[in-house]
């Protein structure tokens, strides 16, 4: 039998978090249908839409907005978490995967942020997901915008 490495392994789990994580988000962002900022002509139905439309045309002048609602989605998803699960997404952000390089009498103490965390998420998953995603109203808004140009 094949043994498997910590980090394999590690970055199998963070993985599998992440991947539940960005799901998690992205239904809770379906969810939020009251206060859209494209307007109600747009045709768009929830927040994540106007996100989508946002990554792969152009981003709106309240985009700051919807980056902070992203951000505040993860850091409650993160905070919820076991320790063990935070750590191992944490060994796989650019600040992790550091900590883990430095010689061990020279690093700090264990410094699990959650910050790195939520933009590790929202700039390799939530933010990729999103420029990937359609359906009939954001490939119609998108063929507007585009019509525009």
């Amino acid at each position: 039998m094949q043994r498997l490495s910590e980090s394999f392994i590690v970055r199998q789990l963070a993985e599998h978090v992440a991947r539940r994580l960005t799901l998690r988000a992205i239904e809770d962002l379906q969810s939020m249908t009251e206060v859209l900022g494209s307007g109600d002509d747009s045709g768009l139905e929830s927040v994540w839409e106007e996100i989508c439309v946002q990554v792969q045309y152009d981003q709106s002048v309240i985009w700051e907005a919807y980056v902070e609602t992203m951000e505040g989605l993860l850091f409650g998803l993160v905070d919820d978490l076991p320790s063990h699960e935070q750590e191992a997404l944490w060994l796989v952000t650019d600040q992790g995967e550091e900590w883990d390089c430095e010689d061990d009498d020279r690093r700090e103490a264990y410094p699990v942020l959650h910050e790195d965390i939520v933009r590790y998420l929202l700039n390799e998953h939530l933010l990729p997901d999103a420029g990937r995603w359609s359906n009939e109203r954001t490939a119609a808004y998108l063929e507007r915008a585009s019509a525009i140009d």
